[in-house]
């Protein structure tokens, strides 16, 4: 307990989940320090130990809990609270480096005071913008997500007329439509010198590309341009289109359906998450746990390192670091 304050005033730091508590024989499992959540005290509800206790790595992170409150508040009074930054270097301090993304009201200064106002503080105090404009409606934010990653993937994406074996040997058409199976090979309206193609035509196109794929036609070093002439198959420019925008769309719902939040997410990572799972095939936890655990931290510089893939040129990741980095703010 620090000295200068009273037991009572110690404890009422804790019961608001303002001062962390340090645990004498933690278990299996469980961190040396923990907060409890705020959100549950009441007039006749003060005990610590029946209050819900949420764990975190060290004494200098702030309360996750907390932090969701003043977010939320934040959302509606942005001139009370600040986002602390830090330099991002290895001379920051390692209290300091907890702070880097979190939320923080100018009537509560935490232990040291705000940014740059310790000893050599070298961070800033960035003002708080509210993450979504509210007379947005879901329609509308769903409109401008489509259009925005649309716009880009026909710059990021050769929209190719003929089928081509991707870097893994799927069968491929478009801007990345993968259609190696023959149910949605067969679904595309394939034409041929103009006209509609007939199911043999389809069939036969399905299997000249099932002999390239058992020859190891694919790889890194073999270009879509190669199977240009491999096959007579063709798609229209406005069919290429519907496919991306089908494709998009796909996405889009499976990531709002199975990532917890995703709506509320700032715009910037929902364009890479829905890139990830567009490039990809999953954006889930279980293929991205890294990500994911910066995401729970709302750890900015966190994110912008885990959204790199093995497969996409240097351009497309450093595009999908960039834009991570441009999130302004994001709190609890």
């Amino acid at each position: 307990m620090d000295k200068d304050l009273s037991f009572a005033e110690d404890l009422e730091l804790k019961l608001d989940g303002k001062r962390p508590i340090r645990r004498e024989n933690p278990k299996k499992g469980q961190s040396r320090w923990y907060y409890v959540d705020p959100r549950e005290r009441d007039e006749d509800f003060t005990l610590l130990s029946q209050m819900k206790t949420i764990d975190v790595p060290s004494p200098n992170t702030p309360n996750p809990a907390l932090q969701q409150v003043m977010f939320e508040d934040a959302e509606n009074n942005p001139d009370k609270y600040y986002i602390w930054r830090t330099v991002g270097d290895d001379k920051v301090r390692d209290s300091h480096a907890e702070r880097e993304g979190c939320i923080f009201s100018w009537d509560d200064a935490p232990e040291g005071g705000h940014p740059g106002e310790d000893y050599n503080c070298r961070c800033i105090a960035e003002p708080y913008v509210p993450r979504k404009d509210s007379s947005e409606s879901d329609e509308q934010w769903r409109q401008r997500l489509l259009t925005t990653m649309k716009e880009y993937l026909l710059e990021e994406e050769d929209l190719k007329n003929h089928i081509y074996l991707d870097t893994k040997g799927f069968k491929t058409v478009g801007a990345g439509k993968n259609i190696d199976k023959w149910g949605d090979f067969k679904k595309i309206n394939w034409e041929v010198d103009g006209r509609p193609a007939t199911e043999e035509e389809k069939l036969a196109g399905f299997e000249r590309y099932e002999e390239l794929k058992q020859q190891k036609f694919f790889g890194p070093n073999v270009t879509s341009d190669f199977f240009e002439d491999k096959s007579n198959l063709r798609i229209s420019e406005k069919e290429a289109e519907h496919l991306l925008e089908q494709h998009i769309k796909n996405d889009l719902n499976k990531l709002e359906t199975y990532v917890s939040g995703f709506r509320d997410f700032p715009f910037g990572l929902q364009q890479v998450l829905l890139d990830i799972r567009y490039n990809t095939g999953n954006a889930d936890r279980r293929n991205w746990p890294n990500l994911y655990e910066a995401i729970d931290k709302r750890d900015i510089r966190g994110m912008a390192n885990n959204v790199n893939r093995k497969d996409v040129g240097e351009s497309r990741n450093q595009w999908a670091k960039e834009t991570i980095l441009s999130i302004k703010n994001w709190g609890y």
